[in-house]
């Protein structure tokens, strides 16, 4: 082997050893509420998959999804916790470290052209403790789903 080879193979194993990888397996889940079982999904909620998505691809991560899931109601819990316990076991199997699951409530939204939740909530699971690592609830003007992912980054540690 020629010394540049030999250099180069070393210069990469001490940079991996030094700067390890931090890239984190997240699963997203969208979950809509209070809108018509037979509508397809709302075009805000696409969006904001995609954009969150986006955001943690865009800082390292590896990044999947699940089918946006539609529930009825939420009889009564303030976040289904049933549903989120689902997509904990997919994410399991599918062997993510995380799970990202956003509530966007649209009960009592009337325009149906803009189709805005009034609500969004937000929880990020560590998979295998299903433990909640990191909650947040926004009403009203909501942030940009960069800024929401921002504020998960510091709470994707293994």
């Amino acid at each position: 082997m020629n010394m540049e080879w030999r250099i180069s193979a070393a210069l990469f194993f001490i940079m991996a050893a030094v700067f390890p990888a931090r890239a984190a397996t997240i699963s997203i889940l969208i979950i809509e509420t209070g809108l018509q079982q037979d509508l397809p999904a709302a075009e805000f909620s696409r969006s904001w998959e995609d954009a969150l998505m986006d955001s943690f691809f865009d800082r390292g991560h590896i990044v999947s999804n699940a089918p946006i899931l539609r529930l009825a109601g939420l009889e009564g819990a303030e976040f289904p916790d049933e549903a989120a316990r689902a997509e904990l076991r997919n994410a399991q199997e599918g062997q993510a470290d995380f799970l990202v699951v956003a509530l966007l409530d649209y009960r009592g939204v009337s325009d149906k052209k803009a189709m805005k939740p009034r609500g969004v909530t937000f929880r990020l699971f560590k998979v295998n403790s299903a433990q909640v690592v990191f909650e947040q609830t926004y009403s009203g003007e909501l942030p940009s789903p960069s800024r929401v992912a921002g504020s998960m980054i510091p709470h994707l540690k293994g």
